[in-house]
């Protein structure tokens, strides 16, 4: 049986809040996998990004995903790279319930627009390249028990959703 939940998708999809809440309906621990990382690190994901590269920015994201699944009953929220690398995408398929979230790039842009924590938007044309990067991954988020758009459902109505379907799923 599957004991934790992950929240994987692209940036801006609403991981982070909504899995707070998800984890709220079941009573679960709530693990947001970057903040993880940034208290490990000692300092912000950008940071790490800009000093070390993208490629031992996830070798770290990695190793920390094993080391947070190896405990129960949490609610996992991800970066939106995790599915990046297919030993994640295998592990995450293996040891949670996956819950895949996906919105339009312009919901994304929308959302997303005033944080400028976000290394890979770090451009003079952020929609643009939020376009390439969801072109560019495209089908890596589709691996999901369960997979929600959330452009246009609340967070409380998205996290109910993903509870029932967790609680049906264990039951069968």
């Amino acid at each position: 049986m599957k004991n934790n939940i992950s929240i994987i998708g692209f940036m801006g999809t609403g991981k982070s809040a909504i899995g707070r809440n998800v984890a709220r309906e079941l009573d679960f621990s709530f693990v947001d996998l970057d903040r993880y990382m940034e208290e490990k690190l000692g300092m912000r994901i950008g940071e790490y990004f800009s000093a070390y590269g993208e490629a031992e920015f996830r070798k770290i994201e990695q190793l920390s995903l094993e080391e947070v699944l190896a405990n129960d009953h949490q609610v996992i929220s991800t970066g939106g790279g995790i599915v990046l690398l297919e030993e994640n995408r295998k592990l995450l398929r293996e040891k949670t319930y996956v819950v895949s979230l996906k919105a339009n790039a312009k919901t994304i842009y929308y959302r997303v627009k005033r944080n400028n924590r976000r290394p890979l938007l770090r451009t003079q044309k952020p929609l643009k390249a939020i376009n390439r990067l969801l072109k560019e991954r495209r089908g890596l988020y589709d691996f999901g028990d369960l997979s929600l758009y959330t452009d246009n459902e609340t967070i409380i109505e998205l996290a109910k959703k993903i509870a029932q379907n967790y609680k049906s799923h264990i039951l069968d």
